[in-house]
């Protein structure tokens, strides 16, 4: 009988933790979102727990979304090569993509750009703003070095 209990408090702690984790990731979602300050993650954990929603005791600090922004980043570009690289059902083919960049210098160090618009069938809104990164231009500013960059840019993410 006792294992038995272990086992089902195991399981019950487990449950406990990805909801707690999944809350916690949500509202670090909507900060990166709404591109709010990560100073008002704290007020939205303290809203949640008022709340009584299974929030955990730890992670609770402003530092938490800076550190789980990097998995957000990583599964967001794993999802956004896919799409980028499959055809569409509604047309049978390759999602359309109207490629922009810009070229800016902040504090003598010169960056790339590059962004994008697609569209995006089923979602809210049918035209996607994507950025594709602000690679740093290292091989010059003239026209073939900034063509370069962007193509490094774009390759990243399978864009030919």
């Amino acid at each position: 009988m006792e294992e038995i209990e272990k086992k089902q408090q195991a399981v019950k702690r487990k449950g406990n933790n990805y909801e707690a984790g999944m809350n916690l990731g949500r509202a670090c979602m909507k900060l990166f979102l709404k591109g709010r300050p990560y100073t008002d993650y704290e007020h939205d954990v303290f809203n949640l727990k008022q709340a009584k929603a299974k929030i955990g005791h730890l992670n609770h600090s402003e530092h938490f979304p800076a550190l789980f922004r990097p998995h957000v980043h990583m599964v967001v570009k794993r999802k956004l090569k896919s799409f980028l690289n499959k055809k569409l059902e509604q047309t049978g083919h390759m999602p359309p993509l109207a490629l922009s960049a810009d070229k800016a210098t902040y504090k003598h160090r010169s960056m790339q750009f590059l962004s994008g618009v697609t569209i995006s069938p089923g979602a809210e809104n049918l035209l996607a703003l994507v950025s594709f990164g602000q690679p740093v231009v290292k091989d010059g500013s003239g026209g073939p070095a900034l063509a370069q960059e962007m193509k490094k840019g774009l390759d990243k993410f399978d864009v030919s």
